[in-house]
């Protein structure tokens, strides 16, 4: 094998160990750090586009910063605002539930709500449930 070979080989398996690395403590980070808050539906759903795959887009606030994101999965109204959850060290991880809040009277949360501050009656063993599936 030439030296050049080896080097790209060493190399791929190096990037290929980081990512695994990557995506098992971003894993653990979203289950460790997790925090709920509301988001509002912007878009019906969509098949792929250039710059977005298909789904459902959605925004939500942290610390008066909007944030944007969108869920392949679920059948949500354009409009309606939906419970989420995040990892509060990296709020672009997040996923959103169908739990639809829009008639719920409650004032959001700057920072995120922890399971127990939620101010609407919630399943949290469903939601704890699903967060596993992430």
């Amino acid at each position: 094998m030439k030296k050049e070979n080896k080097i790209f080989w060493i190399f791929m398996s190096i990037v290929i160990v980081v990512l695994l690395l990557m995506i098992f403590f971003g894993e653990k980070s979203f289950l460790k750090h997790t925090k709920y808050t509301i988001a509002t539906i912007t878009s019906d759903f969509h098949y792929r586009q250039t710059t977005k795959g298909a789904g459902t887009d959605f925004i939500f606030f942290l610390n008066n910063k909007k944030i944007k994101s969108g869920s392949s999965t679920g059948t949500f109204i354009k409009g309606d605002n939906y419970l989420i959850a995040f990892d509060s060290l990296h709020p672009n991880n997040n996923s959103i539930f169908q739990v639809n809040v829009t008639d719920s009277i409650y004032v959001y949360p700057k920072n995120g709500w922890k399971l127990k501050e939620i101010p609407f009656k919630v399943d949290t063993t469903a939601l704890k449930r699903q967060l596993k599936k992430w």
